[in-house]
């Protein structure tokens, strides 16, 4: 047993199993056409989440599987084919969370339920990044 003791006000004791349990992070894998943004965000997530980018929306797919991710981060403007990516995502990986981030307001009421069906958060931009980072703790 570890104990450690902190300005003598209380004492906190760890059992060495503890110590010695490995937790993984979790795996966010992020897409925008702008790889700029996709790696910025990658520099503020990379110390808390293993973090893979791609700007190429057919690799993001592969990358959601390959990677094992728990999220997707996605820069995109929400058209059918996003849409689709999406919802054959969700197929393979049935707790796979999605955030999507766009521009502006989508109009397309039909298009605007299939998304809530699938998509966990949405963020128009600019975002705020305490609030992104709490609704990825909230989806995990």
């Amino acid at each position: 047993m570890f104990m450690a003791t902190k300005n003598k006000s209380y004492t906190i004791r760890i059992e060495k199993n503890i110590l010695q349990e490995r937790v993984t992070p979790k795996t966010i894998v992020i897409y925008s056409p702008d790889k700029d943004f996709s790696e910025s965000l990658s520099m503020v997530l990379q110390d808390f989440f293993n973090v893979v980018t791609t700007n190429d929306v057919e690799t993001l797919r592969k990358y959601a599987t390959i990677h094992n991710a728990d999220i997707v981060i996605a820069d995109a403007m929400p058209t059918e084919d996003i849409r689709q990516c999406f919802e054959a995502m969700k197929k393979e990986r049935r707790h796979l969370h999605i955030i999507m981030l766009y521009v502006s307001r989508l109009t397309d009421k039909r298009l605007k339920d299939e998304f809530r069906k699938i998509v966990d958060a949405f963020f128009y931009k600019p975002i705020e990044l305490t609030e992104l980072i709490d609704s990825i703790n909230a989806v995990l």
